[in-house]
Order: C-alpha cells, then structure tokens, then sequence
C-alpha cells in the first residue's frame, strides 16, 4: 500500500519575487514565518547577502534587515517566488550568490 500524502492545496499561486511582490514578502515576515522560531524572523532572508566580515550579525536589527531587504527587492536583487494557498503566503527564495 502505498503511502499517505496529505492533498495538496487545490489552488496554489506562484509568483516570482518582483518590486510589484514586496508587500506581500513583508507580510509573510512581519506575520507568518519563523512564527515558532521568532530569532529566524527578523533575517528576512539577508543572512546570504551580508559580507560578515564587516557586520557582526548578531547586532542586525530586525528593523535593519527589513530595510535592506526592500532594497534588494526594488532594486532586482533579490530573487525568489511567493507562493500563496489557502490564504496562507509562502516564500522561496533563490540566494545563489550572484544572482540577479
């Protein structure tokens, strides 16, 4: 027999990470991610994007990580996809270093 799978989401909605999506990635990290692990949430994903030879990141801001995400966003470099279902947003994103 094989095994269960719980069904998957009737309707998922991809879409890339674009300027036009940053307030939807925001929401998801100001609300739902990391939600059992609130350290994690303030990252917003900028770990891979910090030369930490010259930040010490335990001393970023959630507020510093936010900001800098925005940039990234609106200025392409940042890529990844949102992905919605349920009502619920996801995020994948792409941190290759170098990509544009």
């Amino acid at each position: 027999m094989p095994p269960s799978h719980p069904t998957p989401p009737a309707a998922w909605q991809v879409h890339a990470l674009t300027p036009q999506r940053e307030t939807d990635f925001l929401a998801f990290f100001d609300g739902d991610a990391f939600a059992d692990n609130p350290r994690w949430g303030s990252c917003y994903c900028q770990f891979l994007h910090v030369d930490h030879t010259l930040v010490k990141w335990p001393a970023r801001s959630a507020a510093q990580n936010r900001a800098a995400a925005q940039r990234r966003i609106g200025t392409r470099r940042m890529q990844g996809y949102l992905a919605c279902a349920d009502g619920r947003r996801r995020v994948r994103l792409d941190l290759r270093r170098g990509a544009v």
